[in-house]
């Protein structure tokens, strides 16, 4: 992939694909067919039809991740190559991060004993408000990033990938996503303004893994969680472009639990900024309804003329 084809990636071009009229029919008939997809998918997992495997170890991992690179470069067409590290999440492992939410959580408590203390010694009432707020906030911090930390990642500058700990179904999902990063970072495609591109290329290429697996093991688990991702994230992309061309949206599309607690008069504005997984997915699917699934494929190897 040339620097030339490199610079038809940035965001700003492809959210410029994306927000035009002409898209919208196309999504609202992707994000239908998703959540039939997922209706289906969620009634069999509820009544236990759905096998997600056992919890790998991590030697388990490690023998099983090789065997997912060899896939995703067979659908990639990439020569098979050494392939990242992997392991699971430990914050210790971490060390800069682990400082950070350590401290908070030391700080959290330091506040709020010292609020306490202040509350039961008769103390000012704005000074025992500060402490126990300051420790409310210092320790909703550090699990904010905690929680962060510990989705699946793979990380540019030390060449590996990190995953939860996960059952079987899922880490060969997990790690499938993730090793495009790593196909992506080979082919040297920055992260800055490209983030776009990124995602929705490697979400494009994982629905195609886990349909492989899925075919290959005849178990439908595989194509869950993505289906539940699909679904959030198209609707998001979907609110976001009906609120940027000023266009009603199908309430059929947004009937579930989240959508219904939502203030009616707040649905745009939460979603005014979707994320770059979430304008990917929904770009790139319609690319992919229109031009077929070798997109991906085309796209590493800088061959797909994007419109």
């Amino acid at each position: 992939m040339d620097d030339n084809y490199k610079a038809t990636l940035k965001d700003p071009l492809m959210k410029e694909r994306l927000f035009r009229i002409e898209n919208i029919d196309d999504i609202e008939d992707i994000l239908d067919r998703e959540i039939r997809e997922l209706n289906r998918l969620e009634r069999l997992e509820q009544n236990g039809k759905l096998d997600f495997g056992e919890t790998l170890s991590l030697l388990e991992l490690r023998e099983t991740f090789p065997g997912v690179c060899t896939e995703v470069n067979s659908i990639l067409q990439i020569p098979n190559q050494d392939t990242p590290q992997i392991e699971y999440f430990k914050l210790i492992n971490n060390k800069p991060l682990s400082y950070y939410i350590l401290a908070k959580y030391t700080l959290s408590a330091a506040s709020y004993i010292t609020g306490v203390v202040a509350m039961h010694t008769g103390w000012n009432s704005d000074f025992t408000k500060f402490y126990l707020f300051g420790g409310f906030i210092q320790f909703v911090l550090g699990i904010l990033t905690h929680v962060h930390l510990k989705g699946s990642s793979y990380s540019r500058s030390s060449k590996k990938v990190v995953l939860d700990e996960k059952k079987e179904v899922n880490a060969v999902s997990a790690s499938g996503h993730e090793y495009v990063h790593f196909i992506q970072d080979k082919e040297e495609i920055p992260l800055n303004n490209f983030q776009i591109f990124l995602e929705g290329h490697a979400i494009g290429t994982h629905k195609q893994h886990v349909a492989l697996r899925c075919e290959k093991e005849d178990n439908e688990a595989y194509l869950y969680n993505r289906a539940q991702y699909n679904v959030s994230e198209l609707r998001s992309a979907y609110l976001c472009l009906c609120s940027d061309l000023e266009i009603k949206p199908r309430r059929s599309l947004l009937q579930n639990n989240l959508i219904n607690t939502l203030r009616k008069d707040k649905e745009l504005m939460i979603v005014k900024n979707a994320s770059s997984h979430s304008i990917g997915n929904a770009l790139f699917s319609i690319y992919e309804a229109i031009h077929g699934k070798d997109i991906y494929r085309q796209m590493i190897h800088g061959e797909f003329v994007f419109t």
